[in-house]
């Protein structure tokens, strides 16, 4: 099991526990506000320094698939910039 952790959320600031996956790469986060979904360091990086004014949007999407099975994944693609998926729960297994 991996280990969990507490810190802000990356899309409301709310205290929010979180499991790291993918290498440390990924992160899991378990927010009240938002739901569940994965984002990686890169695209935290990113929202914060490039589309700040975005993070409002993606909580109400992230927020949109509570209880569902699938939840929301933000990465950055080379060449693309920030990009936005419905996956799987269990796409970044232990």
């Amino acid at each position: 099991m991996n280990q969990i952790c507490k810190e802000k959320c990356p899309l409301c600031e709310a205290p929010a526990p979180f499991e790291f996956r993918d290498r440390e790469n990924i992160r899991f986060f378990h927010c009240e506000s938002c739901g569940e979904f994965f984002i990686s360091r890169s695209a935290v990086n990113w929202l914060n320094k490039k589309e700040s004014h975005r993070k409002v949007h993606f909580a109400k999407l992230s927020a949109s698939r509570k209880g569902e099975k699938n939840v929301l994944e933000l990465t950055i693609v080379a060449g693309e910039g920030l990009h936005a998926e419905v996956v799987s729960r269990t796409k970044y297994a232990d």
